[in-house]
C-alpha cells in the first residue's frame, strides 16, 4: 500500500466508530487492492490506477457514512414530509393564539401601539423558533432511532389502506407537541410569567389553582392516550366519537366552572393591568367561555360526523 491509500483509509477510519474500524479497514483494503489489480492487469500504471480507484470511491467521510449506514443530513426523505406537515400545523395553530394573547395582555397593560407590536412580534418569533427547534429535534430522534417510515423499498403492495378520517403519524405528533406546549405555557405563566411587574412574574392564571393542577397530568395523559388510540384505529368509530365527547365535555365543564367561580384567572392581574377592571374581566371571561364552548362543540360534532361518514350510519 502506498501513502495515498493509507492516507485515504486513515481519513475514513476517523469518521467511523472505533469498534468497526478493524473490519472496515480490512474490507476496504481488499476492495482497493482488487480494483487496482484489475486496472494494472489492463496495462495502467500502478500509481495512476491507485489514484483512479481512490477517486472513484469518493469523499472518505461520505464513504464512511455509507459504510456504517449513518446519514450526513439532519432530516432525510423518510421523515421530511411528516416533519413539514407537523410543523405547519403547529405554526398555524399555536402562533396566532400566542400573538393574540400577547397583544391582548399588552393592550390591557396600557402599552403603546409600538410596544404592543414589538412585544407581539418578539414573542411570536421566539415561540416559532422553539416550535421549529423542538419539532425538528423530535424528528431527528425518530429518524436516528429507526422509528421513521421506511420509504427506500417502495412498492404498490406497501400502500396503506385509506384513512380519510383517522389520525396519521403527523396528527399524533402534532397533538402530543400541542399538549406539551399547553403544559409548558401553564408552568411558564406560573413561575416565569408572560407578564412581569418590577421583575416579578404576574401570573395570568390564578395562583390558587396550583393545588388543583394535580389534575392536569391525568387530563393530558388522557388526551394523549386518545390521540394514540385514534392513530392506531383504522378511522373514527362510534366508540372513539363517544370518548372524544366525554373528554370534550369534561374539559369544557371544568373550564366553564372555574370561569364562573372566578377561580381560573388571576384577579390581581386585572387590577394591575386594566383601568376598567370589571369591564375587562367580564369581556375576557365571556370571550373565554364562548371560545371553550365553540371549540368543544366543534370537536364533538366533527368526531361524530367522521364516525358516521365511516360507518354509514
Amino acid at each position: 500500500m502506498t501513502t495515498w491509500t493509507n492516507r485515504y483509509l486513515a481519513a475514513v477510519m476517523r469518521a467511523v466508530p472505533e469498534q468497526t474500524r478493524d473490519d472496515l479497514d480490512a474490507e476496504l483494503r481488499s476492495t482497493i487492492d482488487d480494483a487496482v489489480a484489475a486496472r494494472t492487469d489492463g496495462g495502467e500504471p500502478q500509481e495512476d490506477a491507485e489514484r483512479a480507484v481512490l477517486t472513484e470511491l469518493g469523499h472518505p467521510e461520505r464513504l464512511a457514512a455509507a459504510s456504517v449506514d449513518r446519514p450526513l443530513h439532519l432530516l432525510g426523505p423518510s421523515v421530511y414530509l411528516d416533519w413539514r406537515r407537523v410543523l405547519r400545523m403547529l405554526l398555524m395553530l399555536v402562533l396566532p393564539l400566542a400573538a393574540i394573547g400577547t397583544a391582548l395582555v399588552r393592550i390591557l397593560a396600557g402599552a403603546s401601539a409600538g410596544e404592543v407590536l414589538g412585544g407581539t412580534l418578539a414573542t411570536t418569533i421566539t415561540l416559532g423558533m422553539h416550535l421549529l427547534v423542538w419539532t425538528t429535534l423530535l424528528f431527528v430522534v425518530i429518524e436516528r432511532t429507526g422509528r421513521g417510515p421506511d420509504r427506500s423499498d417502495w412498492s404498490l403492495e406497501a400502500l396503506p389502506e385509506p384513512r380519510p378520517d383517522g389520525g396519521g403519524r403527523s396528527d399524533l405528533i402534532a397533538t402530543l407537541i400541542f399538549l406539551a406546549t399547553v403544559v409548558g405555557a401553564a408552568v411558564w405563566d406560573r413561575f416565569v410569567g408572560f407578564v412581569q411587574i418590577d421583575g416579578a412574574p404576574l401570573p395570568l392564571l390564578s395562583p390558587e389553582l396550583w393545588p388543583v393542577w394535580i389534575l392536569l397530568p391525568p387530563a393530558v395523559l388522557a388526551a394523549a392516550a386518545f390521540a394514540v388510540a385514534l392513530h392506531r384505529a383504522p378511522g373514527w368509530t362510534r366508540s372513539l366519537a363517544a370518548a372524544n365527547t366525554l373528554l370534550s365535555v369534561l374539559v369544557a365543564g371544568a373550564v366553564l366552572a372555574l370561569l364562573a367561580g372566578g377561580s381560573l384567572l388571576n384577579a390581581e392581574a386585572f387590577e394591575l393591568l386594566a383601568e376598567d377592571e370589571d369591564s375587562v374581566r367580564t369581556t375576557v371571561v365571556v370571550g373565554s367561555a364562548l371560545g371553550t364552548v365553540v371549540i368543544s362543540g366543534w370537536s364533538i360534532l366533527d368526531g361524530w360526523r367522521k364516525a358516521r361518514s365511516r360507518t354509514g350510519r
